[in-house]
């Protein structure tokens, strides 16, 4: 007899019984964990395995009711520098319904740097509601560094939008200077450095802006 069937004699019958549940739920977790690893495996599978050589091949996706792969088609069309096709379709999906979408067409947007898209992403800085997006936006005008974009990053830069919080407010700002400093020229090297002078600038700020300049907007985790 094995030290199992030994031990277990010992044991009252309520004690078998509940050593009995126990065993079927642990079996039923492992079966649970086993499927829900299993389906995440597929959508890890799923969602990375645009790898198309055609801008045109991602059309199919613009327009998918799964924001998943909405969001995925934009990150993968960041690849297609010098494609104004590429372009036009990320341009497009600026004005997506899901945040994360327009999240991942602005962040595409500042890794192609085409001018083309730089009035779609001014207007989509004035009209986006979300702070994380908006802050890409921004950051994309400032990897662009069209001189149109100018004025607008000066206005955000010392008049905070009353509609948000001081906390979010303090975000656009961060990531203006990050686009101003990005600009590298003598205009917007002087609107930074006059913000630097500003007796209502935090030293927060004054500190960033000193650094963002002398980095040229390269974030250290960049």
């Amino acid at each position: 007899m094995s030290e199992k069937d030994l031990v277990e004699e010992e044991l009252t019958e309520e004690q078998k019984a509940h050593i009995a549940v126990l065993r079927r739920k642990f079996f039923r977790g492992v079966s649970i964990f086993s499927v829900f690893g299993t389906i995440i495996l597929l959508i890890v599978l799923r969602f990375t395995s645009f790898n198309y050589k055609n801008v045109e091949d991602y059309d199919q996706y613009v327009d998918h009711k799964d924001k998943f792969m909405r969001f995925n088609a934009a990150k993968a069309l960041g690849n297609f520098k010098n494609n104004p096709k590429a372009t036009a379709t990320l341009v497009k999906m600026l004005g997506d319904e899901a945040k994360e979408v327009r999240w991942h067409a602005a962040a595409s947007l500042s890794k192609l740097r085409d001018p083309i898209s730089v009035s779609s992403l001014i207007q989509a800085v004035n009209s986006e509601k979300d702070i994380s997006a908006k802050s890409i936006d921004i950051y994309a005008l400032g990897q662009i560094a069209d001189d149109r974009s100018v004025e607008l990053l000066k206005n955000l830069l010392y008049n905070p939008d009353k509609k948000l919080n001081v906390d979010d407010n303090k975000v656009i700002v961060f990531s203006v200077i990050q686009a101003i400093a990005s600009y590298n020229k003598d205009e917007t090297n002087k609107i930074l450095t006059d913000f630097e002078k500003s007796k209502d600038t935090s030293s927060e700020l004054k500190q960033f802006s000193i650094k963002m300049r002398a980095a040229k907007g390269i974030a250290e985790q960049q």
